[in-house]
């Protein structure tokens, strides 16, 4: 049996690309010394490698576990109110002894209902949430409801308190009952930009309510919290939330929104050339050397290894999660044309094994059509003339005018263009028979 790579963030440290491995290292050192009001932005790609840094920097700053919290929070979105859910989380944290002196203190529902008023009044969906989970949400609306009824019957003794700066101060008195500012809580938020407009932009809110509290009206310096915050999200789909947000505002620009929140930004890091190769040698790992050498194939995945980092060394494809599907397309295909090889005798066995000319446009094609899955369709359902006219197009410089509606929204696709006059459409046509041959390859197989 082929032995295949799951897809899932890697957890051992011998496994990360040479630019996560560093980056990992150096925010490390420097998480727990920044200011409280300094949330850090870790920026990538879907499949960058987001959650595999996230989850390296927990294990070099918390080897046990205490001073870190995970937040995944698409796993919460149900809950309509991201704010209270992350408050929990962080009240979970808190070993149960120390829970229960804050619970007969009521710190804990206070700060549960506070979270939820002050997020309601941020202009979060009171239908959404009640539309929510049964359990603690529901019962908070009803506490809630129940509170302004009994304060409607109180006649008034002034305005009404600041939920914000109660909650403010009640966050502030929790982290210091555990956390110190020489070791502080690091919260890392994950897959944020899974969730939808309303609850990702609607949390980032709530971070900046909770981190800039402190600056007196006298001018004073601010306090500085033992918490720290490190979020990691696709920034252009956030930014695209932003504008969903703030739809009736003119011309308002989500990157300047994102630099108010985070001083601190961080865009992952691409592997590429000999990293790349690196890289893919990593991830193939033991057990392909180990099955290719039981096979007598040492030398072909040799072979194969080269063909991948070098298709896979475009910066198009420097993406470590699309490195890994492209990986099992490759071994996939290539074990299934040996072992019909092998049933059809050893003269095709032979033939099927000396194919290092073809293996770098076959790795080529499945990065492509992984990275640009209308593409593959296009190739398929276009002709030779197709593809000449847009050759000539793309010379001239006018695609736009002459193409069809297919092919002009496959070209805003980023790096489509640029790998399509390079490889695609390079060689007279040739290519197209190669690209085309490897197309052909795969779908023998359903692959």
């Amino acid at each position: 049996m082929l032995p295949l790579i799951n897809d899932l963030p890697e957890l051992e440290d011998a496994k990360l690309s040479d630019g996560l491995a560093q980056l990992a290292d150096r925010l490390a050192n420097q998480l727990p010394g920044l200011p409280s009001t300094s949330p850090v932005l870790i920026s990538g790609d879907w499949g960058a490698g987001k959650t595999t840094l996230l989850r390296a920097l927990q294990r070099k700053i918390d080897p046990g576990g205490e001073r870190t919290l995970f937040f995944e929070a698409w796993r919460y979105e149900k809950e309509a109110l991201l704010l209270p859910a992350l408050l929990r989380a962080i009240w979970e944290l808190i070993p149960q002894e120390e829970r229960e002196k804050w619970e007969k203190a009521s710190l804990g529902a206070r700060i549960w209902k506070t979270a939820v008023t002050v997020s309601l009044g941020a202009g979060a969906s009171l239908a959404k949430l009640a539309g929510g989970p049964a359990g603690v949400l529901v019962d908070a609306l009803f506490a809630l409801h129940k509170e302004e009824v009994e304060e409607k019957k109180k006649p008034p003794a002034g305005p009404p308190p600041d939920q914000t700066l109660q909650l403010q101060k009640d966050f502030g008195e929790l982290l210091a009952s555990r956390w110190t500012l020489q070791q502080p809580l690091i919260v890392f938020i994950d897959d944020l930009d899974r969730c939808g407009p309303e609850g990702s932009v609607g949390l980032l809110e709530a971070l900046r309510m909770l981190l800039h509290q402190c600056t007196s009206s006298a001018g004073a310096p601010s306090i500085d919290l033992p918490c720290r915050f490190v979020v990691a999200l696709d920034r252009k789909v956030l930014i695209h939330a932003v504008a969903l947000k703030f739809a009736g505002v003119n011309r308002y620009d989500g990157n300047r929104y994102l630099e108010k929140i985070f001083p601190f930004f961080f865009e992952l890091p691409q592997p590429g050339g000999a990293a790349v190769h690196r890289l893919v040698s990593t991830i193939l790992g033991t057990d392909g050397r180990t099955a290719a050498t039981e096979r007598g194939e040492a030398a072909s995945l040799t072979n194969e290894l080269d063909a991948l980092a070098t298709a896979l060394g475009d910066p198009s494809f420097a993406n470590p999660r699309l490195i890994k599907r492209c990986i099992n397309r490759f071994r996939l295909i290539l074990e299934f044309e040996r072992e019909a090889a092998r049933d059809s005798g050893p003269a095709k066995l032979r033939s099927a094994s000396n194919q290092a000319d073809r293996l770098v446009i076959l790795a080529r094609w499945i990065a492509a059509s992984e990275r640009w899955p209308n593409l593959r369709w296009l190739l398929a359902s276009r002709g030779d003339e197709f593809w000449s006219h847009l050759g000539g197009a793309l010379q001239a410089r006018n695609g736009d005018d002459s193409l069809d509606a297919d092919m002009r929204a496959l070209l805003e696709e980023d790096g489509v263009e640029a790998w399509m006059r390079k490889e695609l459409l390079s060689g007279k046509g040739q290519r197209i028979a190669e690209y085309r041959e490897a197309d052909q390859r795969l779908r023998v197989w359903g692959l």
